[in-house]
């Protein structure tokens, strides 16, 4: 489909976000929504308002104007449930004074629930910028589809499988990334000069690394995978590819391209701000995605 063109929109199609120029800045707007994830309906709501802020966050607008929410419910849903994910939503978007502002809820036969995200930023970044030389750097560890995963699963199956794995602390960490916001990394990344960011969603560290390859006409060399510990073996039994990149992730974490002289003020960004990160990887002359990559068990990330 061939959208309209209009000379006030820099971004449109393809990145995380639109970008509209109006006086003085940029409006940056983006509309996200899926089905639960998790069991309990709070923080699947809160799961579900950072998945639609993130995006927004990821071009670099770290003001949010407005969030209008997306639901869809089934008649036999209970009351309480719904009311829960909406609470769970509207607190995710109080933390980083996000208003919301209306929406519009449908019924559905299954529960959908996200937003539709209007930011504001004096200046962006998107995923075409990265040049040959820059520094990688990721502010979440990965793992939250085989986390998730274990949730799923039947009692017996869980237990014969992964019993001897710290369950409930793998899915604990899984929600504090998927509930951690990516404003303060966002505001990280632009002070220091970012060259391009994406976050880390849908297709995984390897896809998403590959579309700022792309972009950007580039080649990403993927050198760590920071995983939540215990996620591997889920995954290699499940066959979701974590240990490749490959794994899908909700509401992760900004993947940063920086120049090299620039690497120690990004650093040092993150660490004013308390943001987790890592250093996965380096950016090239060619094209495509070289994952040659060490796997490692994160035990810092904030639980």
């Amino acid at each position: 489909m061939k959208l309209p063109e209009d000379e006030r929109v820099e971004v449109g199609v393809g990145d995380d976000a639109s970008i509209v120029r109006v006086d003085g800045g940029y409006l940056v707007q983006s509309l996200d929504f899926f089905t639960p994830i998790h069991p309990d309906p709070y923080v699947q709501g809160r799961i579900a308002a950072n998945n639609s802020l993130n995006d927004v966050f990821a071009m670099g607008a770290t003001e949010v104007l407005s969030v209008l929410v997306i639901s869809g419910f089934p008649r036999e849903l209970p009351e309480e449930d719904v009311r829960e994910m909406l609470q769970g939503f509207a607190d995710q978007c109080r933390e980083v004074d996000a208003p919301v502002t209306g929406g519009h809820t449908i019924l559905n036969p299954w529960p959908i629930l996200g937003g539709s995200v209007t930011g504001w930023a004096e200046r962006y970044v998107t995923a075409d910028g990265a040049r040959p030389g820059d520094l990688l750097y990721l502010t979440k560890p990965l793992g939250t589809q085989p986390a998730m995963a274990l949730l799923r699963m039947p009692e017996d199956t869980l237990d014969s499988m992964f019993g001897h794995l710290d369950v409930e602390g793998i899915e604990r960490v899984a929600v504090k990334v998927m509930t951690e916001p990516l404003r303060d990394a966002a505001e990280a990344a632009v002070e220091a000069g970012a060259t391009a960011m994406t976050d880390v969603t849908g297709f995984g560290l390897k896809g998403h690394a590959r579309e700022l390859a792309e972009r950007s006409g580039v080649r990403v060399v993927i050198e760590r995978i920071p995983v939540i510990p215990g996620t591997p073996e889920v995954s290699r039994a499940l066959g979701y590819g974590l240990e490749r990149g490959e794994s899908a992730e909700t509401a992760g974490g900004l993947l940063v391209a920086v120049p090299e002289g620039r690497a120690e003020e990004l650093e040092d960004a993150f660490e004013e701000r308390d943001v987790w990160y890592r250093r996965v990887g380096r950016v090239e002359r060619g094209e495509g995605v070289v994952v040659d990559a060490r796997l490692e068990e994160v035990e810092d990330y904030p639980r």
